[in-house]
């Protein structure tokens, strides 16, 4: 079994085991049939592909030149790393409006912002137009892909901007033992990383 940094044995019979649940529980490729198969080895005599290149093939370790072959991995792993990075940014958006519209108590809400000079008729106005580009921000990222370096643009400037209110304002919340302005720096680290990596068109 490969664990990305090296191989675990597993016992021949657990994996005959293995094979047989699986093939009855769903339709995984994973069956005696193929185990039998990599058993039995898929490699065969070179001869005649040597005789056409008119020299020995070369060996997997060499297929691809060293800068080529760390590329490919990287790209690969971005495939699959990127899109969970992304819905998780698009969540934490979707979550904070959901939660300043309909679960934080609007009462407090409208005090903290007071204490940023926001009052009166500003202060709902202020509230829900937050909620709302949240929610676009949020929404955006996971169907409009065209505009997600635009999106992550305005979420670091977004974000930043959070910052500076909540330190000048709030000073306090600094210095909270959840870390809510704290955590804004490793999400302007992977909003960087995301804008810089995460477009459509690569």
């Amino acid at each position: 079994m490969d664990l990305g940094g090296g191989f675990l044995p597993v016992p021949r019979a657990l994996m005959r085991l293995a094979a047989g649940i699986m093939a009855r529980v769903s339709r995984s490729p994973v069956n005696a049939d193929a185990l039998t198969m990599l058993e039995q080895g898929n490699t065969g005599a070179a001869d005649g592909l040597t005789e056409v290149l008119g020299r020995p093939p070369r060996p997997l370790s060499s297929f691809l030149a060293g800068d080529e072959a760390s590329a490919m991995r990287r790209r690969a792993q971005l495939d699959w790393l990127l899109p969970p990075a992304r819905w998780a940014v698009a969540a934490m958006w979707l979550v904070t409006a959901f939660v300043s519209a309909f679960v934080y108590p609007v009462a407090e809400s409208l005090e903290l912002l007071a204490r940023t000079g926001i009052t009166g008729a500003a202060g709902p106005w202020a509230l829900y137009g937050a909620v709302g580009f949240n929610a676009v921000l949020g929404l955006g990222l996971l169907l409009a892909p065209r505009w997600r370096r635009w999106l992550y643009r305005a979420q670091i400037a977004l974000v930043l901007f959070y910052t500076v209110m909540i330190s000048w304002a709030l000073p306090e919340f600094w210095a909270h033992p959840y870390g809510p302005v704290l955590k804004n720096l490793p999400i302007l680290a992977l909003l960087a990383i995301l804008h810089a990596l995460d477009h459509p068109e690569d």
